[in-house]
């Protein structure tokens, strides 16, 4: 399957199915730190101009509210 790959803030990218470029193409992507545990620090894809933010891996996966979903 084809991937592509979308451009992040802080020199970080995403990658995507090809098949999700029309669905996560309408937003602007930005590199959003969640969590910083010691020496690691969670990134998540994120847009901002959406309200409220909207996390890449949850319009891939189409997510109810409330519905746990994580990437990989």
């Amino acid at each position: 399957m084809e991937t592509i790959s979308i451009p992040l803030t802080h020199d970080k990218f995403a990658l995507i199915d090809a098949d999700d470029w029309e669905k996560v193409s309408q937003y602007q992507w930005r590199a959003h730190i969640t969590v910083r545990r010691g020496d690691r620090t969670d990134v998540y894809a994120a847009a901002f101009r959406a309200r409220p933010v909207l996390y890449l891996h949850r319009l891939v996966m189409d997510a109810r509210p409330g519905q746990i979903v994580d990437h990989i």
